[in-house]
């Protein structure tokens, strides 16, 4: 027979000190657990039935964490971060070799993404529940190449595709907006055109130095959370009728954002100061 005193949540009806240590034993088995599994696993372990409102204040005294798991590429190798610090280093002690000064070189991240003219990725208030939101259904994207800089300037610009000469295109203005840097390093990901020979040697005349990502690694790529945070703040704007419009609101967007380092606050930790050794470039 079930134990049902557990469905109103109760302070007198919970898994006694005892019982909520086999259960956090249980649940160490697997990361992550739906709450209906975690019931169920209540039920079939302890015969015990709780409300879904009454589980979950059992789990915050557990002090369990709720939250949305960031993805990881199960491709990506579990050493893909200190990969990326040798390849950092390998950069870094080819520049010093050149007596090349480091506080003189500009740090950044680059990639492209595509939003369309709508994003659905925010929550809003009401008054109506249910209520239709008007917004451009037609499947237009645009193209974008941005260069969030942790020294020197960063920069969007909007693109007709993706292919290498118009990535070189896109170094070129790095390299204008940055004219002060002797040299930049300059991390991204293994896209075909990143990789060309040409947009190699083009990079080269220009002082920048790229730096490959290891492969399945956007989370290694802090321009990835601008990305992130602009498809969001689009989902807020309203009507979006045009392209023009579009490339007004990311312009806008990644502007703002890419003023703060925040988003690359644990890769400046990790990465970036162990580099300079006993003088950190950035707090």
């Amino acid at each position: 027979m079930t134990n049902r005193q557990g469905q109103t949540g109760g302070a007198r009806c919970r898994l006694d000190v005892s019982q909520q240590e086999h259960l956090r034993h249980l649940l160490s088995q697997q990361d992550f657990w739906t709450l209906a599994r975690i019931a169920q696993l209540v039920q079939d372990s302890f015969h015990f039935s709780y409300s879904h409102q009454g589980l979950r204040q059992l789990l915050k005294r557990m002090n369990l964490y709720y939250y949305k798991p960031q993805p990881r590429d199960y491709r990506q190798s579990p050493l893909a971060q200190e990969q990326l610090q040798q390849r950092l280093r390998a950069t870094v002690d080819g520049l010093t070799l050149r007596a090349e000064s480091l506080s003189q070189l500009a740090f950044g991240f680059a990639d492209e993404f595509a939003p369309q003219l709508h994003q659905n990725r925010a929550r809003l208030w009401s008054l109506w529940p249910g209520k239709h939101r008007s917004v451009n259904t037609n499947r237009v994207s645009q193209s974008t190449f941005g260069f969030y800089a942790l020294q020197g300037q960063s920069i969007v610009e909007f693109m007709v595709n993706g292919k290498a000469d118009t990535i070189k295109t896109m170094l070129q203005s790095v390299r204008t907006v940055n004219p002060t840097a002797h040299r930049i390093v300059l991390i991204w990901d293994n896209a075909r055109s990143h990789l060309d020979q040409q947009v190699q040697r083009f990079a080269w005349q220009l002082g920048i130095y790229l730096v490959a990502l290891p492969p399945y690694s956007p989370n290694l790529n802090p321009i990835e959370r601008i990305w992130k945070s602009i498809r969001y703040r689009l989902s807020q704007v309203g009507l979006i009728d045009s392209v023009t419009s579009l490339q007004v609101q990311i312009k806008a967007i990644f502007e703002e954002l890419s003023q703060s380092h925040s988003f690359a606050k644990s890769w400046i930790e990790q990465l970036l100061n162990p580099l300079y050794e006993l003088s950190p470039v950035l707090a």
